[in-house]
């Protein structure tokens, strides 16, 4: 049976590979984060001005749940960018 050389061309080409697949985890990573901050902050904006006596029986609107929705899935998928995420529900009407 022949045995695997390491040589320094093998080497780098696995270096090479090693780094592509982490830049693209790291990118993903970013995109996650970026989105996940983005529908957070949208459905903030949505929910209007705090009122600090009546927060607690605020009933979140269809739109502000489902922005909410999102920014926890891609807060879980900036946690496992490697993981597959499901396509975004439909906006509520």
């Amino acid at each position: 049976m022949p045995r695997f050389r390491f040589t320094v061309r093998r080497m780098m080409v696995v270096v090479a590979i090693v780094a592509a697949c982490l830049g693209w985890i790291v990118e993903r990573h970013a995109r996650f984060r970026r989105l996940s901050a983005s529908h957070m902050s949208q459905a903030i904006e949505a929910s209007g001005p705090d009122d600090p006596f009546h927060i607690a029986l605020k009933i979140p609107s269809p739109e502000e749940e489902w922005r909410i929705g999102l920014a926890a899935k891609y807060a879980r998928a900036a946690r496992y960018p490697w993981l597959p995420v499901e396509p975004d529900p439909p906006e509520p009407k």
